[in-house]
């Protein structure tokens, strides 16, 4: 059974004030989240700008998500052999040049690439943050900012969809990416002023073959997940994406137990706390993404409402996680993590119910009342499970470990939006859900809620049943 580790990294505390360093790192998550979720909302006038089909224009919002989470674990193991502080400003900077890139693309092809490289440089930011953090703060107020990291995050999920869609409806797309850069501009300088640097205790050699066939593999099955709907589940491209994945993955897993010096030491599952977290973490994301998923489904095709309505009650789900997050971490260095995942798991778990209930009586205040429910359990599971993780990890290992850790999450989200997808269309009988009857659209999404409210369930099992009791014991000192 693994304990939590005390092992601390170097880093020099006086150099900044605390607060000083966390609206540094909180303001770099701000710049990751509300870049995707306000450029989102603006898809159907880069479509019409650049006249490319609609298949061929979601990989607007692909490109961004799927380098971002594939390398987040290279851009992790790359902290723990290069420390944080210059990596972070470089990808910052790299992150601002190709800010500027993207609305002066000639091109839909040179937005695609640009959006991509947007991927890569911000895949350093999200592990920077974490291992900050989490070697930083110590055990007393490191849930606090946990708490504060989950806040912004929800928050810019919150404001990002508005927002982007205002400055698009006003000035149109390209404004959406020049709007964010002195938003950009002064995260860099905060970081520059601020964030302090966290120094590499890793030795020996990058295991860069590794490193290729760990990202190739993982590449290609979020591939095949996202693009899936489009290009068939049984389609030879997604079945020859999802076999040359596993040929790399496990090419990956033998290279990793043969090498003295892995690029990811799958060994680091052993630790039941890190396995417990990354678990319960991954089941959270199914649920997110699951609910923003279904919930504008179940309004426009159920209620008959408008899609702009079905986003603004939508928005009650990172509102809430917005507000929630905060006080989470107040509580965590109160009580400990373990209470409060706990309690989120059962928000989620009544969350799901009360969307069943609305979904099954044909009314709406269960919805919001469940997206509430929804919200607080995310929040209270988020930044708890992200500071356990940490603490569970050696310094050697901490970045790609967190890197891996939210590669976790971002795959689990994709792989439930999937398998929730699927279910909808088998249960309806067809991939237009819209042309079925009332009665079987109901019969539709209630399979799909309960599968939600199983896999909330499970959250509560493996925090049960995988978690150590030594961890579920631990209180603050």
């Amino acid at each position: 059974m693994a304990a939590l580790t005390t092992e601390s990294q170097r880093v020099d505390r006086k150099a900044s004030h605390p607060n000083f360093v966390l609206a540094t790192v909180l303001i770099g998550t701000f710049v990751g989240t509300i870049n995707n979720t306000a450029a989102n909302v603006s898809l159907p006038e880069v479509i019409s700008d650049f006249d490319v089909p609609l298949g061929s224009g979601t990989w607007f919002i692909t490109a961004y998500l799927l380098t971002l989470s594939v390398l987040m674990p290279l851009g992790g193991r790359l902290i723990d052999f290069f420390g944080t502080r210059k990596l972070y400003l470089l990808s910052m900077f790299a992150f601002l040049i190709v800010s500027v890139c993207v609305p002066l693309a000639p091109n839909f092809g040179w937005v695609l690439v640009f959006r991509g490289l947007q991927g890569v440089f911000g895949s350093i930011t999200l592990p920077t943050v974490m291992v900050t953090i989490a070697t930083y703060f110590p055990a007393g107020k490191r849930g606090r900012a946990m708490g504060a990291w989950a806040g912004v995050n929800g928050t810019a999920l919150a404001l990002g969809p508005p927002i982007g869609g205002v400055i698009t409806d006003a000035f149109g797309w390209r404004a959406v990416f020049w709007a964010s850069i002195p938003v950009v501009v002064i995260a860099l300088i905060l970081s520059m002023a601020f964030l302090p640097h966290i120094e590499s205790r890793k030795t020996g050699k990058l295991d860069l073959p590794g490193g290729a066939l760990f990202t190739g593999g993982l590449a290609l099955l979020l591939l095949a997940l996202s693009q899936g709907p489009r290009w068939g589940w049984s389609s030879v491209a997604l079945i020859a994406s999802l076999a040359t994945s596993t040929f790399l993955l496990g090419a990956f897993a033998f290279r990793s137990f043969s090498s003295k010096d892995p690029f990811l030491d799958l060994g680091i599952f052993k630790n039941r706390a890190y396995l417990a977290t990354s678990m319960v973490a991954g089941l959270q994301m199914m649920v997110q993404f699951g609910t923003m998923f279904l919930t504008p489904l179940m309004l426009v095709l159920l209620f008959e409402k408008s899609v702009g309505f079905a986003g603004l009650v939508l928005f009650l789900l990172p509102l809430n996680m917005g507000i929630a997050g905060p006080w989470m971490g107040r509580l965590v260095d109160k009580n400990g993590s373990y209470g409060v995942i706990r309690a989120g798991c059962l928000s989620l778990l009544a969350g799901g119910v009360m969307l069943i209930v609305c979904v099954r009586s044909s009314e709406l205040w269960p919805l919001y009342i469940g997206l509430v429910f929804v919200g607080w359990g995310i929040a209270a599971i988020q930044a708890p499970a992200a500071s356990l993780a940490a603490e569970s990890l050696p310094s050697s290992i901490r970045g790609v470990g967190l890197g891996t850790y939210n590669t976790i999450r971002f795959t689990s989200g994709l792989v439930g939006t999937a398998i929730f997808s699927l279910l909808l269309e088998g249960v309806s009988g067809t991939g237009n859900v819209h042309r079925v009857s009332k009665t079987t659209q109901t019969d539709a999404f209630t399979a799909d809620l309960v599968l939600l409210v199983v896999l909330a369930c499970f959250t509560s099992f493996v925090l049960r049943f995988v978690m150590p009791r030594s961890v579920a014991m631990q209180r603050p000192a």
